[in-house]
């Protein structure tokens, strides 16, 4: 922008020369021609006094009160600038680039709704004013009216303007309307000549997330993440995303390390047993067992389960340790019952196994009264 102001201050501030006027009227031409030299010495300040000057001795110096309220704007004055520029506008109604240097002034003084009709009023007189465009574009994102800030910073394009941000600025828009594949694009624009933006590069693999375009969004969440320290959410997703391509060794490297971060992060404490479980590894099973304990507390359905596979593997001691909190938690769990009674059975300590099965078959389960009567005849004797 400040290239720009340069630009149009190098265009309009050229020497006046002197005609048959007033005294005033020359002088004021003068203080002009100074604040034409000032500028270009790259003093804005002695050039905003000697503009003064000079509207003060012609209130209707149009050119000077023009070319103050530019200057005021570089000097990031905008509250002026927009005085200046509202004058010079009355005198000059068809200036389409006066309305955008107010606009401009009012956008960065947040006057936005004032802005917008500055720059809309720019493009009704000039529809090739391509930075008119772009920053109507810019306060409609903040109006969250994407679709419009979409149609704008395209025209933008279309009518020559070059800006990086241009692109981040689409690519945010299309991800706000959830179209994510043109997102991604828009990012991959944005980032040739940004490549450190680590904010856009996250939000452009979150976008290939989204499109469930795995395969591409893992290389860039990798690269990503060894730029910069990884959140517990960001392992997450790169996790399942592996998961999703049944890559089951990289899923569960990466869910370990979510774990690291959030040892009681549930999601990804179920998907380490999902995996080990697809996988048939059982001493990892138990430990992924044992963590979702650990998360969820001693009522944790988790803890019938990892009873269950301590009998598979006939870990006795342990697999009565979790069916006994089992049946505290829930004393009316027929199948814990019959399984506990299953293990004393194994251990020859049939007067427990034949209470366990009575009160199995009490609670309703059918299959138990096969095994009362050998039980508890054992029991007996």
């Amino acid at each position: 922008m400040k290239a720009i102001l340069c630009t149009i201050t190098a265009i309009f501030c050229s020497i006046v020369v002197v005609t048959a006027q007033s005294s005033d009227q020359i002088q004021a031409i003068e203080q002009y021609n100074l604040a034409v030299e000032a500028l270009g010495n790259g003093n804005k300040a002695q050039a905003i006094d000697a503009l003064t000057k000079a509207i003060n001795l012609d209130g209707k110096f149009y050119k000077a009160i023009y070319q103050r309220g530019l200057t005021y704007i570089q000097e990031g004055k905008n509250l002026a600038a927009i005085k200046d520029l509202s004058n010079y506008i009355k005198s000059t109604p068809d200036n389409a680039d006066a309305y955008y240097y107010r606009g401009y002034a009012e956008m960065k003084s947040d006057l936005n709704t004032q802005a917008t009709i500055s720059y809309t009023k720019a493009i009704e007189l000039d529809d090739t004013l391509e930075k008119a465009y772009y920053y109507r574009g810019y306060l409609l994102i903040l109006a969250d009216d994407y679709n419009k800030a979409i149609e704008d910073m395209d025209m933008a394009l279309a009518n020559g303007y070059k800006s990086e941000n241009l692109w981040k600025n689409k690519a945010l828009c299309h991800y706000k309307l959830e179209e994510y594949e043109a997102s991604a694009m828009a990012y991959d624009r944005y980032l040739e000549t940004n490549p450190t933006d680590a904010t856009a590069a996250y939000t452009k693999a979150l976008a290939l997330y989204k499109t469930e375009n795995y395969a591409t969004f893992i290389p860039e969440m990798q690269q990503y993440l060894t730029q910069n320290n990884g959140s517990r959410d960001q392992y997450y997703m790169l996790a399942t995303a592996h998961l999703k391509l049944e890559q089951f060794n990289e899923a569960q490297q990466y869910y370990d390390k979510v774990v690291s971060i959030d040892p009681s992060y549930l999601p990804a404490l179920k998907n380490c047993l999902y995996i080990s479980s697809k996988m048939n590894n059982q001493d990892r099973m138990i430990s992924d067992y044992s963590n979702l304990i650990t998360a969820e507390g001693p009522t944790s359905e988790y803890i019938y389960k990892r009873g269950i596979l301590y009998m598979q593997k006939e870990m006795w001691a342990e697999a009565l340790t979790d069916l006994d909190l089992q049946i505290k938690n829930k004393p009316d769990h027929a199948e814990a019952y019959f399984n506990r009674s299953s293990i004393y059975s194994t251990k020859k300590q049939y007067s427990e196994a034949c209470a366990d099965m009575r009160q199995a078959g009490r609670l309703g389960m059918e299959s138990a009264f096969k095994y009362i009567p050998s039980l508890c005849k054992a029991a007996d004797q």
